[in-house]
């Protein structure tokens, strides 16, 4: 099953970079992995008073670390979880996200630590105090399928030289050959 990036793509303002490697260079930690799951998130109350913004989790089980250092057990990267009802229910829920993207679909991520400041009204995500949360970089979700590769926020145009014939496993090979093998 192909992979449904349509949840988890948004509208950025960002100068977009040319490859996988000049990401790599800008981006704190890079890693490689499957889908564990998806989870319900944090709510943030985001600016105005009442105002509550949903996220969900995707843990990613790492296979291999490129860059960066991160705790032990999965990555947690957080995404919008869209739009909300009156009743604050969000519009997508985190079963929309699991069927979209299933367990299992390999992954490659180049994120940076969570910067959100904004209150957390619910901790929907109960996780083990401490635990890290991450962002992508509009371009750093890379979801692949066999040999090829899909911009899981941004779509990849085919010209780019983020387009590998070989999928991910070219990808990682590319970041291998620029020297990045696990060092911070």
């Amino acid at each position: 099953m192909r992979p449904d990036r349509t949840l988890i793509q948004g509208g950025f303002d960002y100068d977009p970079l040319d490859s996988p490697e000049e990401l790599a260079a800008k981006t704190p930690l890079v890693v490689a992995g499957t889908v564990e799951d998806f989870r319900a998130g944090p709510v943030l109350e985001e600016g105005v008073p009442g105002d509550r913004t949903h996220y969900v989790l995707m843990p990613v089980r790492v296979t291999e670390r490129f860059k960066g250092r991160h705790a032990a057990g999965p990555v947690h990267v957080k995404f919008f979880q869209g739009g909300v009802w009156k009743n604050q229910t969000p519009f997508t829920t985190v079963a929309d996200f699991r069927r979209a993207i299933p367990a299992g679909t390999r992954v490659l991520l180049f994120v940076s630590p969570d910067s959100s400041r904004w209150p957390v009204v619910r901790d929907r995500a109960r996780l083990p105090s401490g635990t890290p949360l991450y962002e992508p970089h509009p371009q750093g979700v890379l979801l692949g399928t066999g040999l090829k590769v899909i911009g899981g926020q941004e779509e990849i145009n085919p010209a780019s030289r983020w387009n590998d014939p070989c999928g991910l496993n070219g990808i990682a090979a590319r970041l291998r050959a620029a020297g990045y093998r696990g060092a911070s």
